[in-house]
């Protein structure tokens, strides 16, 4: 597997340079006609690699070429227009050959980036095996010795009861003599102890490997990877306190944010990769998790903070109308918030909505709390309010980041699908079952909806081998390790 994706990953890199040599000549030529040569050049390399099309736009542009040809030989071809919507005509479908080579390049990269992701993960399991060999040598080694010491043993009592019960030529017996109580008792203890000896190898060799086995929490960004066809787009290190308490103020929530502490990279590069090319176009994002307490509120309260850092207009909604915490993790008032106004019956307008806006210590970056807790927060949900202020909210901001309840409390995320159709997953190190969270993401396809990708949070550091394992596939800070 190692060296399939080796030579994957290579056979990319050749692509891409081919290409690239071939972008340069283009560059470089100073001749309408040598520009066309470099074009059929390039159309002949995407057709040999079986580009889907490129066959269509190979004739047009041999057709085109050979008719600008016949012009151009005629007299006064330099005054002939039509000489110059054929140049014209061509350059468009040079147009469209870029874009092909575009398409092909982002294809290419992609394919030796997964090739890259196929040698990491290979190469940490091979990495795991190496460091468990010797635990299980050394069992082994122990169970072997206790064997031979159980064998020879068994040796030495088998000959001591031969010579005790041995028969005599010269001997008659009558009755044979039954070993006294004691000494039978006594090779019975000594036979238990032998056992127990062995007994113990094995219940050492169980307890290394059992758990192993019977662990379904996830502890690797590639098991979240195997288990489902989405990525893990964020691996944050764990951090104490800061991810699980609800007695936080906005000291906290700007910390892990600044530069140098654990995790900040990681959730700088997380909005990287959910920011889109389209720097003008709206940013929606819905954050959910398996079940409390696994960090949904950290990541959505430090990834709104990334985006207001970053310039964005940011807003972020506790939507989480159950157990919302947002508010006190950024000193602000649970009241007015997003029920108070749902369930509100008054006429809607800026004025009415900017009420439920707070605006926190950080730059850029708004609140709407949960409010005030509603015997029926699905319902509440449901209420056609909700679009009308997500109306305003893509007006006026940039970023919307929701907050949603948990999975295993209530259905709310699918209520929200009316805003976004995808979720980004938030799992805990040590803690989310993976099996749990297979069975709850199965109903996203029967809602709708998709998952946009996951996030692992709180990684503790069991060793240093694997410290450097996820820090080696994952963006976790470079600055501090974990602590």
């Amino acid at each position: 597997a190692l060296s399939a994706a080796e030579r994957q990953q290579q056979l990319s890199q050749q692509k891409i340079d081919f290409i690239n040599a071939l972008l340069k000549k283009k560059e470089q030529a100073s001749k309408f006609e040598d520009l066309v040569f470099i074009y059929q050049e390039i159309n002949n390399y995407l057709r040999s690699n079986s580009l889907p099309g490129i066959s269509a736009i190979i004739t047009k542009h041999n057709n085109l070429f050979h008719q600008w040809k016949g012009i151009s030989r005629q007299r006064y071809a330099s005054k002939n227009l039509k000489l110059a919507e054929t140049a014209d005509n061509i350059k468009e479908v040079h147009l469209e050959i870029d874009q092909r080579v575009n398409d092909f390049l982002g294809e290419q990269k992609t394919t030796k980036q997964k090739a890259q992701k196929d040698i990491t993960q290979t190469k940490n399991k091979m990495q795991y095996l190496q460091n468990s060999e010797p635990k299980f040598a050394e069992l082994l080694k122990q169970f072997n010795d206790n064997e031979r010491h159980y064998k020879d043993l068994s040796a030495k009592y088998n000959t001591a009861r031969g010579q005790i019960g041995g028969d005599k030529n010269w001997v008659r017996v009558l009755d044979s003599a039954k070993p006294p109580q004691a000494q039978a008792k006594i090779l019975s203890n000594f036979q238990f102890l032998l056992l127990s000896s062995l007994l113990s190898v094995l219940v050492s060799i169980s307890i290394f490997l059992v758990p192993v086995y019977l662990d379904k929490t996830v502890k690797f960004p590639e098991e979240i990877e195997q288990k489902f066809e989405n990525p893990v787009l964020a691996a944050i290190p764990f951090l104490g306190n800061f991810q699980t308490s609800n007695n936080g103020s906005a000291h906290y929530a700007n910390e892990i944010t600044s530069n140098g502490f654990p995790g900040g990279e990681a959730i700088r590069h997380l909005r990287i990769l959910l920011s889109p090319a389209n720097q003008q176009q709206h940013v929606a994002i819905l954050i959910n998790s398996l079940k409390s307490n696994e960090g949904k509120s950290f990541i959505a309260s430090q990834l709104a903070i990334s985006y207001a850092r970053a310039g964005k207009p940011t807003i972020l909604i506790d939507s989480d109308l159950r157990n919302g915490v947002l508010h006190e993790r950024f000193g602000c008032k649970q009241s007015p918030g997003l029920s108070d106004f749902l369930a509100s019956q008054g006429h809607i307008d800026s004025k009415m909505i900017s009420t439920i806006m707070q605006k926190t210590k950080i730059p850029n970056l708004y609140l709407i709390a949960a409010g005030k807790r509603r015997s029926n927060p699905t319902d509440t949900l449901e209420s056609p309010r909700l679009d009308a202020l997500n109306t305003v909210i893509q007006k006026n901001f940039s970023v919307a980041i929701f907050d949603s309840t948990a999975f295993d409390q209530a259905p709310d995320v699918f209520v929200l699908k009316r805003l976004i159709r995808e979720a980004l997953v938030v799992t805990r190190y040590g803690v989310t079952n993976l099996q749990e969270l297979k069975e709850k993401i199965n109903n996203f396809s029967a809602n709708n909806m998709k998952v946009q990708g996951f996030v692992l949070n709180a990684i503790e550091e069991t060793s240093e081998a694997d410290y450097y394992k996820i820090r080696a596939a994952y963006p976790i800070s470079s600055q501090k390790q974990f602590s």
